[in-house]
């Protein structure tokens, strides 16, 4: 996950989707988070359940994501959100459900004044020296990749593809063959 302000020329934060869950759900003691993130997660991994919230684009996991949130704006106070537009970016053609559920999460817990959720392949035309609303988006990731076509800055559903055989797949298939 990249997390940044917007202006700036790299993202400030950049850590794996990654998220690790107790397996006998909270525990006694100085620490009773029932989530660790990122490497923490990693480092966790002996005795936790590691999931990703974010899935192939999609949100997996609720619960996972909204501590996710709370994570990382109480790690990284720069971070700021106050008076500051927020984007989202979701996979092409995320459910309505997802979306209503992330405008709750981004105003109900944490106050975010204004808030904009954009597919992807949407936000990919958008460059800083470009007004290219219509075009074709290849987004290769380590789940998949899909290839979108854009038409007037929309996501046309019907020429819209995804495919499984790229990123892990490649990779655990290369590994085999090596």
């Amino acid at each position: 996950l990249k997390i940044g302000i917007a202006g700036e020329l790299e993202p400030q934060v950049w850590m794996r989707n990654i998220c690790a869950t107790s397996r006998l759900g909270y525990l006694d003691g100085e620490d009773s988070s029932p989530h660790f993130f990122g490497q923490d997660a990693i480092n966790m991994s002996y005795a936790w359940t590691l999931r990703r919230p974010l899935e192939s684009g999609f949100i997996t996991n609720w619960d996972a994501l909204e501590g996710f949130w709370f994570f990382i704006f109480r790690q990284f106070p720069d971070l700021n959100i106050k008076g500051r537009r927020v984007i989202f970016t979701q996979s092409a053609l995320s459910s309505k459900v997802n979306q209503s559920q992330l405008w709750r999460l981004a105003f109900e817990y944490f106050n975010i004044s204004e808030f904009q959720i954009l597919e992807t392949p949407c936000l990919a035309m958008r460059t800083k020296d470009s007004l290219r609303r219509t075009g074709l988006v290849v987004d290769w990731d380590w789940d998949n990749v899909n290839v979108s076509a854009i038409f007037d800055g929309v996501v046309d559903p019907l020429c819209w593809s995804r495919s499984d055989i790229w990123g892990k797949a490649m990779a655990e298939r290369l590994h085999v063959i090596l």
